[in-house]
């Protein structure tokens, strides 16, 4: 089980831009279009997933306290009230004691409520918070297809059958509370308390050729090098479909090229795409090919 930090070659307590400089450098070699060595697609997606919680400040702080096993079906830190697997249908899930938890907590501890402690050293709890049953965390894993259009999912969760709306444009960690349908609770006199509330922690997948930065969009385009020179229009693969960029003539590799509006669509705005021109370089010429070349070189191109 590989470091983020290790897979982006980066020290931990990396600033953002640090990150994501890393993350494009790599993104950028590892391409499965440009490296075509043994395992290239694995470690691109190790990357990806890296780049995915380091860049996410709350997932970030999530991650350098309690490791990689936070983001995993199953880890330490997912465990739940079905058993030490702490995975269930498509969610894994955790206890809190607040609306404002983190979905990776202290599940595992004795007490996962502090209130608790005092009541078993003294006898009861502290009035000044109000007492009711234990909040529930759930995450939901979401395709990144699935995030750019929206939608809804029809799951049971803790016995409910909930109807979760997926917004347009939903980001890793989009929270969405259901009031009362957390752990149910009673006092000692035997007396109902307020149930606890539900939440839903939303976890966007990756793109294998996609790169999200917030509702901007990255992606790497590769062209021959008579496309780069002579110039033209191309195709483009957007989350809202295929669009036509015009490459100018003398076009350097390296260049990077914004599309106006094409990006994620949320509730925040309309994001752009960013498409950066790469070489691409061919392995395998024919002889007609070598000899095109050759008289290319003669003439200083």
């Amino acid at each position: 089980m590989r470091d983020y930090y290790e897979i982006l070659g980066i020290p931990k307590g990396s600033s953002s831009e640090e990150v994501k400089k890393a993350y494009r450098n790599l993104a950028r070699r590892h391409h499965p279009d440009v490296d075509k060595s043994s395992g290239a697609e694995q470690r691109f997606k190790e990357i990806n997933e890296a780049y995915q919680v380091l860049s996410d400040p709350q997932k970030k702080e999530t991650y350098d306290h309690f490791g990689k096993s936070a983001f995993e079906r199953g880890g330490a830190a997912a465990a739940g009230p079905f058993g030490a697997a702490g995975s269930w249908g498509p969610f894994t899930y955790s206890y809190s004691t607040s609306p404002g938890s983190s979905s990776f907590g202290s599940a595992g501890s004795e007490f996962s409520d502090p209130f608790d402690i005092f009541e078993s050293v003294f006898g009861f709890r502290d009035f000044r918070k109000p007492q009711k049953g234990k909040d529930l965390n759930y995450v939901l894993d979401v395709d990144f297809t699935e995030a750019v259009k929206g939608g809804e999912r029809v799951v049971e969760v803790n016995g409910q059958v909930l109807h979760i709306r997926i917004p347009q444009g939903a980001r890793s960690g989009t929270r969405i509370k259901f009031e009362g349908l957390g752990e149910k609770a009673s006092g000692k006199d035997g007396r109902a308390l307020p149930s606890g509330d539900l939440y839903i922690t939303l976890r966007v997948g990756s793109h294998p050729y996609f790169q999200r930065d917030g509702d901007d969009i990255y992606s790497e385009k590769f062209l021959a090098f008579s496309n780069l020179v002579l110039g033209g229009d191309v195709e483009i693969e957007t989350v809202n479909g295929l669009v036509r960029l015009k490459i100018p003539q003398g076009t350097p590799p390296g260049s990077e090229f914004r599309i106006k509006g094409k990006g994620m669509k949320s509730r925040y705005g309309q994001g752009d795409h960013y498409v950066r021109i790469s070489l691409t370089v061919p392995k395998n010429l024919s002889k007609e090919q070598k000899e095109g070349l050759d008289r290319l070189k003669m003439l200083g191109l």
